[in-house]
């Protein structure tokens, strides 16, 4: 998905981050980077 991201749009402003929503430890610190480092959401896309 990265590599993917990275050749349609300017990988500037686009992060891709990690988390696996069967485990609440990986939620959790999801949460904890994302409030910490971000603060805000513009734009969510969810991949099952």
């Amino acid at each position: 998905m990265t590599e993917y991201v990275a050749e349609e749009w300017s990988t500037e402003c686009v992060e891709l981050w990690d988390m696996d929503m069967a485990d609440l430890h990986s939620v959790k610190n999801f949460a904890n980077k994302f409030i910490k480092e971000v603060g805000e959401l513009h734009y969510l896309w969810n991949n099952a």
